[in-house]
């Protein structure tokens, strides 16, 4: 197959283009032959009547009165003008002087057939008028003949004539092709040479998109939304990767740290129990944080779970179970206001997960005997739940970065105990089951998430 488009249009046009001209050509023919030949008839038409006119009947006979055309071409041997008139029996009665010896009547023309190409005495191309007429109630034939070499020479040399010009005018259209394509696609090549200007380290250029043919500049703004996606991509991968390697540095030196202190002496049983015991903590934190990137990892490849039609009112359930002892121990009142019988489709384990990450989150940055409360409901086509809670809140300026990798506000650091990925996997499990999360706070009044699902087909 052709890959190339300038070779493709060549080969569209060209053959288009011939066939065009071809056919005009046939056409402009066709149309010449029949003018000349309806204006050679017509000449033989009128001879025909005048010929006619001079047959008369004298006393019941018939006469010829041909002196009247015995003079000019008639009258020329081999003149290439000829008339006869003949009975039905194929006996001459009159012809012309320039017949000589010769004759057109008999049955060398065609029936019912006026009008017909042949060949004259002399071997000329003739043009032949053969019509009955009466006289008197008999039956006689006139032969009218005109040769035709002008105007066959003339039919020739216009056929010449477009046999030379034509293959010539389709010669210099595929050369206007070829030159209108290669300027019209210049353009192409031009936004072809940016675009491979544009490497990883310099995903912040564009293609200009000022004075772009209109044929490009959609796709030139289509090509730059997409580098705009693709640059936060590359940064948000920067992000996640410098932020995962400062979350790993930490349990990694404790671990490093721990083991060499440890080792810088011999050690008690009970000495050694407690470094290990620290291993394990920064081990733990370690293995939950690698649990949780992958999980980002996997939603980020958009890599399908097993969906299945779960009760939502079930899923909170097994969500506020789990969660539970975490708000016992932090003095937390968990309540639901409203739950109604809720049918989605999705990965239940999913859904779970999404949900403890909101209730967690609620939990630990909740004020000492606090609550958090649930509620459950339909909103036109949607599932939405409500989870609320009387915590410190978040500020208007950083709202909209609680749903960053490894985002935690700078008070809270070192303080609540976390690795920034909860909120954002939330958001991406809602997000891989067809829908959103929301976030309203008052900072010092508390917090409220909406998260709004699709719900399942006749639910």
């Amino acid at each position: 197959m052709i890959r190339s488009i300038k070779t493709r249009l060549i080969i569209f046009l060209i053959p288009v283009f011939a066939v065009i001209v071809t056919g005009l050509g046939f056409f402009l023919y066709n149309r010449l032959d029949t003018i000349v030949m309806e204006m050679v008839d017509q000449v033989l038409l009128g001879k025909a009547d005048l010929i006619k006119g001079l047959v008369h009947s004298d006393h019941g006979e018939i006469e010829f009165e041909m002196y009247h055309v015995t003079i000019g071409d008639y009258s020329i041997t081999a003149s290439g003008h000829y008339f006869e008139v003949a009975d039905t029996k194929g006996n001459s009665l009159v012809k012309s002087i320039s017949l000589g010896e010769h004759t057109l009547n008999g049955s060398r023309y065609p029936e019912k057939i006026r009008y017909f190409m042949g060949t004259g005495p002399y071997q000329e191309p003739l043009r032949l008028f053969i019509e009955e007429f009466q006289v008197l109630g008999d039956t006689y034939v006139i032969y009218v003949g005109e040769e035709i070499r002008k105007e066959l020479a003339l039919l020739k040399a216009f056929r010449i004539f477009l046999l030379t010009v034509f293959p010539v005018a389709i010669l210099i259209v595929a050369i206007i092709s070829m030159i209108v394509i290669q300027v019209s696609l210049r353009p192409l090549a031009s936004f072809s040479r940016q675009i491979g200007l544009i490497t990883e380290k310099r995903l912040h250029e564009r293609i200009d998109s000022r004075g772009v043919d209109s044929e490009l500049k959609e796709i030139t703004l289509s090509f730059n939304e997409t580098m705009n996606r693709l640059e936060k991509a590359f940064q948000a991968q920067r992000d996640f990767l410098s932020d995962a390697s400062h979350e790993l540095r930490t349990p990694t030196a404790v671990i490093k740290s721990t083991v060499d202190v440890t080792l810088r002496r011999e050690r008690s049983g009970v000495e050694y129990r407690e470094a290990l015991e620290t291993i394990k903590d920064a081990a733990e934190r370690m293995g939950g944080l690698i649990d949780r990137l992958l999980k980002l990892s996997r939603l980020d490849a958009e890599q399908s779970e097993k969906k299945e039609r779960v009760n939502l009112k079930e899923i909170l359930g097994t969500a506020l179970k789990t969660i539970a002892p975490l708000a016992e121990a932090q003095e937390i009142d968990m309540y639901t206001e409203r739950a109604e019988d809720v049918t989605v489709e999705g990965d239940k384990d999913q859904l779970v997960e999404l949900f403890l990450s909101i209730l967690d989150n609620s939990i630990k940055y909740n004020r000492p005997k606090g609550s958090v409360s649930l509620s459950l409901a339909r909103l036109d086509n949607w599932a939405v739940v409500k989870v609320a809670d009387t915590g410190i809140g978040i500020a208007p300026e950083i709202l909209g970065k609680v749903f960053d990798r490894f985002y935690r506000e700078d008070m809270s650091r070192g303080e609540i105990p976390g690795t920034g990925l909860g909120l954002p996997i939330a958001k991406g499990i809602a997000e891989s089951n067809g829908g959103r999360i929301e976030v309203e706070s008052r900072v010092g009044e508390g917090s409220t998430f909406t998260v709004y699902l699709p719900l399942a087909a006749s639910s």
